[in-house]
């Protein structure tokens, strides 16, 4: 008798917890979760801004591994046909080329903000990327499949 007037305080408490919950958060919640991790919504859909948030929250947490480079591009590139090469040169430069997949610029441009906060401080970042899926590469060495539809940013 004397717990059943708290249960509804516990459910409502319980769905606020499920409510601020990154994977779960949806509209004004997930703003909120934007906010605290530092990432402005920009007219986003929930989805595309969820993967914003976790990409962001990332790239702060990287060491400027490789791997925590390609946990970052993943998150926000967000597609099962792209893969990625990661090249290494001196000096102190990395190369991030995203193959199977055409990227839009302003998506490339997100993607080389995101990474530039993930790489290691001195780092050179390029990210090379094309507009459009090629209809055909040569696999025969570099050249042959960079033309006027590939593109690069480089910091």
């Amino acid at each position: 008798i004397c717990s059943s007037g708290f249960q509804p305080v516990e459910d409502m408490f319980q769905q606020l917890l499920i409510e601020r919950s990154i994977d779960i958060a949806v509209g004004a919640q997930l703003d909120v979760i934007g906010r605290i991790v530092g990432q402005r919504r920009d007219g986003l859909d929930d989805e595309t801004f969820r993967r914003y948030c976790r990409a962001n929250v990332s790239a702060h947490r990287s060491k400027g591994t490789v791997e925590d480079l390609l946990r970052v591009i993943d998150l926000v590139i967000f597609d099962d046909a792209a893969t990625y090469v990661v090249t290494r040169s001196d000096p102190a430069t990395v190369t991030v080329t995203v193959v199977g997949v055409g990227i839009t610029d302003p998506l490339a441009a997100v993607t080389f903000t995101f990474l530039r906060r993930a790489a290691a401080v001195g780092v050179r970042l390029v990210l090379e990327y094309g507009n459009a899926i090629p209809l055909f590469t040569f696999d025969i060495g570099p050249g042959f499949d960079v033309g006027h539809l590939a593109s690069a940013l480089d910091h």
